[in-house]
């Protein structure tokens, strides 16, 4: 039994064993039972299905499905946001919060739970661009703000500053995935694109 847009009600009569539509609930933008798409199908006009008033089956209350359609498989990933930090103790440490935002999705839906099923942290990447280091192990989720927050408590080496800092923001699904976002606007470190290899091997260490 499948049926998209608003409910219908149907019965079935069990003598001539047609269905017939006895009450139209709400408008219904589109019913269908028994869909079959070709391998290559892009849109819903290369498919073919039965109306559901005319599939001789009747679909009850709580038995429809809603199906969505997406034409991406699978999107992860993730960006800084919102962050704020300065020097504090003679410039001798550097004082704040930043906070993950995290997009996992499949077929275009976000998979359920996200809360529980993505673990976050946050790196930064020294200023000769060669080394990571750990800032903050596990972020925590706020639902208000559907984003995880990092706080960033770090003391400074010699010769170091504020403006050298290079925060990133890490997420990943154990046994799935992973994936960064870099805090472009405020990264003081040139990197390139070996920055990937560079995390994947740092990670990998623990």
């Amino acid at each position: 039994c499948y049926v998209g847009g608003e409910e219908q009600a149907v019965v079935s009569t069990q003598s001539t064993g047609e269905t017939y539509l006895t009450e139209k609930v709400s408008s219904v933008t589109f019913g269908a039972t028994r869909p079959s798409c070709p391998s290559g199908a892009s849109q819903i006009s290369d498919c073919t299905w039965s109306d559901v008033y005319q599939s001789g089956v009747p679909c009850f209350e709580g038995e429809q499905i809603a199906v969505h359609c997406g034409d991406t498989p699978w999107r992860f990933n993730t960006s800084v946001s919102m962050i704020k930090y300065r020097s504090v103790n003679s410039g001798s440490k550097v004082s704040g919060r930043a906070w993950c935002d995290v997009t996992a999705e499949k077929y275009g839906v976000e998979i359920a739970d996200a809360k529980n099923k993505v673990s976050t942290a946050l790196l930064n990447l020294n200023k000769n661009g060669t080394a990571l280091e750990w800032v903050d192990y596990e972020g925590t989720y706020k639902k208000s703000k559907d984003m995880w927050r990092m706080k960033i408590r770090r003391e400074l080496a010699e010769g170091e500053s504020k403006g050298d800092m290079c925060f990133i923001c890490l997420a990943w699904i154990d046994g799935a995935d992973w994936t960064y976002g870099v805090d472009y606007e405020n990264c003081g470190v040139h990197y390139d694109s070996t920055l990937a290899s560079l995390i994947f091997n740092f990670i990998t260490s623990y």
